[in-house]
């Protein structure tokens, strides 16, 4: 392989990059309201912004015009203009378990469920019972659960309790009572759909919206514009030297990403023993070097996390509970306080808040998956804003291959996990 050939792609590449960059710039596209506001990280009102496209009654005065392709294009659903001219939908909705729907789409016809990932963790039996309260609503035709996820991925492991799997060649290819849709693809080509819609088009604000939503979620998945993904595909497909670089050069960024990753816990590891010894460090199942660091080097390599992690046993509540103090990577890195039960993490909880009082001081108790507490790491931003996202691999993310940005991010995430973990000793 040319040596001289990658260096001149690579140069090549950069110099595109820089341009669409410096247009964006030039044409305020950098300009996006959902993600200033943390909009686009947040599923509640990521689910409002939806609904409310899809809502015939909604604030866009379009009728079912969006409802209608969403139905065809994303639910693969054939609703009738009599069974459109009835539809609701609804955020929120409750269930008898006590549980809330993110979106449903209700006619005299249907009641269709659409439960929302963005960087949540799945509850236990969570899409089960929504499958169970679709069947219970006695509609003409059941409907399946859409997972909507970033990517399309599968619920993970704690999630799927009650659901009946489907496997082929005893591999699983997925679950008998969900369909799984992604942002990165069927939401997207929704809007631009729509976007083409001449309705859509006479409506200059409703535009304007769409397109921001749909720059937002790109961002979350890390994808480029069409724009700049078809000059960078120009250049590399202008030959076989050409392509045969480019080639070599993916690879090498897979294994560049890993490295990155395994480095990030490595040094995370180093320090927490040096700067907090008091951490007792559990070296099982769930440690980043579990399997021969199995977690780390298929992370980049599947659609859902393999949720590498730092374990820590923080303090003992009884001879079946522990509370571990972990940091994990999911999509974004974060840390917190959870309880085990017999070594064991699991998301069916028997410890109460007030309970948790007499343990660990904590600014707050949260709800769902084991976690009982956590942060995004280095910033204490529920949204994440300023964390890097390892899948959808942010301007965050790529800053960290930089030695002085790295050490920044390792100091900082060092005084956050600190500052935690000191204000939860001080119990009353």
């Amino acid at each position: 392989m040319n040596e001289a050939k990658i260096e001149k792609i690579l140069s090549d590449a950069t110099e595109i990059i820089r341009k669409h960059e410096e247009s964006k710039f030039n044409n305020g596209e950098q300009f996006n309201v959902l993600e200033i506001a943390g909009i686009s990280t947040d599923e509640v009102k990521i689910c409002k912004i939806l609904a409310e496209i899809l809502n015939p009654n909604g604030t866009h005065c379009l009728g079912n015009l969006f409802l209608k392709t969403f139905a065809e294009f994303i639910l693969h659903l054939e609703l009738g203009e009599n069974e459109l001219s009835q539809a609701k939908v609804y955020t929120e909705y409750p269930t008898y378990e006590s549980r809330r729907i993110d979106i449903v789409v209700q006619t005299p016809e249907r009641f269709v469920p659409i439960e929302v990932k963005i960087y949540a963790t799945d509850q236990v039996a969570q899409c089960s019972d929504y499958y169970k309260y679709a069947k219970s609503m006695h509609k003409k035709h059941l409907s399946k659960v859409y997972y909507l996820t970033l990517d399309g991925h599968l619920p993970q492991k704690g999630g799927t309790k009650g659901l009946t799997p489907i496997k082929e060649d005893d591999a699983l290819i997925g679950y008998e009572e969900i369909i799984p849709i992604s942002f990165e693809k069927d939401i997207c080509r929704w809007i631009d759909i729509c976007l083409a819609d001449n309705k859509v088009k006479d409506r200059t604000l409703i535009y304007a919206n769409l397109i921001q939503f749909k720059k937002a979620l790109e961002g979350l998945n890390g994808n480029m514009n069409n724009e700049l993904k078809d000059d960078i595909k120009h250049l590399i497909s202008k030959d076989s030297e050409s392509i045969k670089a480019a080639h070599s050069v993916a690879e090498s960024v897979a294994e560049a990403k890993t490295d990155l990753l395994m480095k990030l816990f490595k040094t995370l590891e180093s320090n927490i023993a040096s700067e907090l010894p008091e951490l007792e460090q559990l070296n099982n199942e769930y440690d980043y070097k579990a399997d021969n660091y199995s977690m780390i080097n298929s992370y980049f390599q599947t659609k859902a996390s393999t949720h590498p992690s730092l374990i820590y046993k923080f303090k003992t509540i009884d001879e079946d509970r522990d509370i571990w103090f972990a940091i994990e990577v999911d999509y974004k890195l974060f840390c917190g306080f959870g309880v085990t039960y017999g070594g064991e993490i699991t998301d069916e909880k028997t410890t109460t808040k007030e309970e948790l009082k007499e343990h660990i001081k904590l600014a707050h108790y949260d709800e769902g998956g084991w976690w009982f507490y956590w942060e995004y790491l280095p910033t204490h931003d529920k949204q994440g804003t300023y964390t890097p996202d390892f899948k959808a691999n942010n301007e965050v993310f790529f800053k960290l291959f930089d030695d002085a940005y790295f050490e920044d991010f390792i100091k900082n995430s060092l005084i956050q996990i600190k500052k935690i973990v000191d204000e939860a000793k001080n119990i009353k």
